[in-house]
């Protein structure tokens, strides 16, 4: 259909913010609050960075698919009928 790479962009640009986001809270806010020392918890300007780092290598993966996305298009192999 139309705007494929609009689609396939904005559906990954949703979906890694959510992703980088509760990933980098879990993993480097909420747990080590809760399993480990006040010490070895990160600051919350470092876990800032790494969502905001995390998600901008992601959207470019995902500008850098796109083509890929038309070419698999491409090549995909025609529908087959049936017969039974």
């Amino acid at each position: 259909g139309k705007h494929l790479w609009l689609r396939n962009n904005l559906s990954t640009w949703v979906s890694q913010l959510l992703d980088s986001v509760v990933f980098a809270f879990l993993a480097f806010a909420i747990l080590p609050r809760l399993l480990m020392s006040p010490d070895q918890v990160l600051p919350m300007d470092v876990v800032i960075e790494i969502v905001i780092t995390t998600y901008l290598l992601k959207i470019l993966v995902a500008a850098i698919d796109t083509p890929f996305i038309y070419l698999s298009r491409f090549w995909k192999p025609k529908e087959l009928t049936v017969i039974v």
